[in-house]
């Protein structure tokens, strides 16, 4: 009787993720079905047993109010038996108005996931007492950015060197609570020295930059998906074409975190900076054609989903955003193999259907497809080298799409392309 009230709790929470999925197929371009063949990453408890190694150091750096450094542990979590040689990974990071918490805040959701099929981690950031104003408040988030960056980089050397976790770097998810959301969300769209406020810059050029010095350097940081919880961004304008999809989830009526643009208050304190949440966001985000998903809760709180009834709605919706990019390796821009010679273009990106699809440069006939998130076949077409062609795709369903690029003699991939149609 157990095992068949157990299974029937995976069959309700599996067409939650299904209906969770159809409401965000015109940002997906997916097929609920597709999601993956086997259920894996939608299926509630996939997996039934976790193992989880704590305390992993993945950096270090200065402590909050001191000159001493403060060493960075992350919490690992895998489901038991998996064979699958390349995991995806979500990082998840906590809340605390950057004064407190601790990595045991998001276990929950490390290990939720884990149970779905992923690798998840938690990690720590550095926190601690500040008065807080604009400057401050800001520099906060910089330090837990970089030290969110340093747990991504980890991860990537890891890959390259020993291979101990087993992660496809390409496929990378981030998010968090609150403060660990904007730590997230900064990690994924401030990626440029220019994009630093210049009142920072001798703080920032004192930190390290804009990947700070918390550790693995010379290893990227890129990240494929950004789920945040409740959290805001310092400038929209940092969320540009081809940047990663995300989750918003939020209390429209947030005091704490503002749902829209306004001022952050910590501690009680309006820190005076002003920053986008959810709403603004989720405008930028449709504006430059980045995937976007929403799940907003009509009322005050913070983060009020997670003490009450809805965090099981919650949790469904972020497996149906998470399972598209667990089950396909979408990069985030122009990948090209050591072996292509020429160079690949693919414009205008975002398009509205009509692309122009370029090869210069190489000696050897190409196959491009064009696939969607499930990786079916959209379409296809052949060019020989130095041709363009245009395709059009305007019959498709708007969304992120995949361009690979194989040459024909050899069959080799030779150049991938993430897409963006309107």
């Amino acid at each position: 009787m157990l095992s068949q009230k157990l299974s029937l709790k995976k069959l309700i929470f599996m067409k939650k993720i299904l209906l969770a999925a159809c409401s965000i197929l015109a940002v997906f371009s997916a097929q609920a079905q597709g999601l993956c063949d086997d259920g894996r990453y939608v299926t509630e408890d996939y997996f039934t047993d976790i193992d989880t190694t704590t305390n992993i150091l993945f950096g270090s750096n200065t402590a909050v109010g001191s000159s001493s450094q403060q060493d960075l542990f992350l919490d690992f979590f895998e489901p038991v038996g998996d064979t699958l040689a390349q995991r995806p990974l979500i990082i998840f990071t906590f809340g605390g108005s950057f004064v407190g918490g601790q990595r045991t805040d998001v276990h929950f959701l490390c290990d939720y996931y884990a149970r779905l099929g992923y690798a998840t981690a938690a990690i720590d950031y550095r926190t601690g007492l500040f008065l807080p104003d604009e400057r401050t408040t800001t520099l906060a988030v910089v330090r837990g950015m970089h030290d969110m960056k340093a747990a991504v980089r980890f991860f990537y050397k890891d890959a390259a060197t020993t291979n101990t976790y087993g992660i496809d770097t390409n496929r990378i998810i981030v998010g968090g609570i609150s403060a660990g959301a904007i730590t997230a969300i900064h990690t994924a769209y401030l990626d440029k020295s220019s994009e630093i406020p210049p009142y920072l810059y001798p703080d920032t050029a004192a930190f390290g930059g804009i990947d700070g010095n918390s550790g693995n350097p010379g290893y990227s940081s890129v990240v494929h998906g950004v789920i945040s919880y409740s959290g805001t961004i310092g400038d929209t304008s940092w969320i540009e074409a081809g940047s990663a999809p995300i989750l918003l989830v939020h209390d429209t009526l947030d005091a704490t975190v503002p749902f829209g643009t306004d001022t952050i208050n910590a501690l009680g304190f309006n820190t005076g900076l002003e920053a986008d949440g959810s709403r603004s966001m989720t405008v930028r985000f449709k504006n430059v054609g980045v995937a976007v998903d929403t799940l907003w809760f009509n009322r005050s709180g913070h983060v009020s989903y997670f003490n009450g009834n809805d965090t099981d709605t919650v949790l469904a919706r972020t497996a149906s955003f998470s399972a598209p990019i667990a089950c396909n390796e979408i990069q985030t821009g122009i990948y090209d193999a050591p072996s292509f010679n020429g160079a690949f273009n693919v414009y205008p990106n975002p398009s509205n259907g009509l692309v122009t699809i370029e090869i210069t440069g190489n000696t050897q006939p190409v196959t491009v497809g064009v696939y969607n998130m499930v990786g079916q076949l959209i379409i296809e077409t052949s060019l020989d080298a130095n041709q363009a062609q245009q395709v059009d795709l305007s019959g498709a369903q708007g969304g992120i799409y995949l361009v690979r690029v194989i040459e024909v003699n050899t069959g080799n991939l030779v150049a991938t392309c993430k897409l963006i149609v309107q």
